[in-house]
C-alpha cells in the first residue's frame, strides 16, 4: 500500500502543476522566420533592444511598400529596435555608396524617401549616374565633396561588408531582415517583423 504522505504529495504536484511554470517550458518566438545556417536561435523575451538589419534594394517595389510603413513601426518600438540598413548594390556601387554616405550624415531615412520616390514615382532609372546623384545630394544638403566622400575607406568597407553579409545569409530577394544575426525574415510584412521583434523583447510593445 502506498504511504499516505507520498500519495498526497504526488496528488498535490499533479493538481497544482498547471499553475506553476515548468523549467522545461520556455517562451517561443512568434511569427514566420528561418534560422540562418550555423546559427543558434535567440531566446524569446530576453532582449532589451532587438538588432535588425534591413536588406533592401532601391529598385525593389516591395521594399518601397515596406518603407511606407517603416516610420510608424520605428516610432512604435522607439529605442527597443536597433535598425540598420544594407542596400544590396545590385545595380552598381554608386547608388549604394551614396546612400551609405547619407546615412553616415544622419540622413539615411530622408535619403530613402528621396531615392525611392525618384525611382518608383518619378521614373528616374539611372540612379548610378553621378550627375543625377548631384541633384539628390543638393536636395539632401550632403556637401559639394560628396563624390569623394563616397569613396572613403569606411564607406567602401560598408559596401563590401554589406555584399558579404547578403551572400553569407543567402539572401537572394528583397526586402529581407536579419534579426539578431540569426533569424531571416523575407517579404515586406511589417506585422510579421513586429511579431518576431516583440517575441524577443523582455517588455513587448503593445499594438492597438
Amino acid at each position: 500500500m502506498m504511504p499516505k504522505k507520498i500519495f498526497l504529495s504526488g496528488f498535490l504536484l499533479f493538481f497544482f502543476s498547471p499553475f506553476f511554470p515548468s523549467n522545461n517550458l520556455r517562451a517561443e518566438i512568434q511569427g514566420t522566420y528561418k534560422l540562418a545556417e550555423g546559427k543558434t536561435e535567440p531566446k524569446a523575451n530576453s532582449y532589451d533592444t532587438v538588432k535588425v538589419v534591413e536588406v533592401f534594394s532601391i529598385t525593389c517595389p516591395h521594399c518601397y511598400e515596406f518603407f511606407k510603413k517603416e516610420d510608424p513601426l520605428l516610432k512604435k518600438f522607439d529605442k527597443k529596435l536597433n535598425l540598420s540598413w544594407i542596400e544590396v548594390g545590385w545595380i552598381g556601387p554608386n547608388l549604394t555608396q551614396f546612400f551609405y554616405l547619407a546615412d553616415k550624415q544622419k540622413k539615411g531615412f530622408l535619403a530613402l524617401d528621396v531615392l525611392f520616390r525618384a525611382f518608383h514615382e518619378a521614373g528616374i532609372a539611372d540612379l548610378n549616374n553621378p550627375e543625377q546623384l548631384k541633384i539628390f545630394a543638393s536636395d539632401l544638403k550632403m556637401g559639394a565633396n560628396f563624390l569623394k566622400e563616397m569613396q572613403t575607406p569606411d564607406i567602401i568597407k560598408r559596401y563590401t561588408d554589406g555584399v558579404a553579409t547578403t551572400s553569407r545569409f543567402g539572401i537572394k530577394s528583397t526586402p529581407a531582415f536579419i534579426v539578431e544575426d540569426s533569424l531571416i525574415l523575407s517579404g515586406n510584412d511589417s506585422a510579421n517583423l513586429a511579431k518576431v521583434v516583440n517575441s524577443l523583447l523582455k517588455k513587448p510593445v503593445v499594438f492597438p
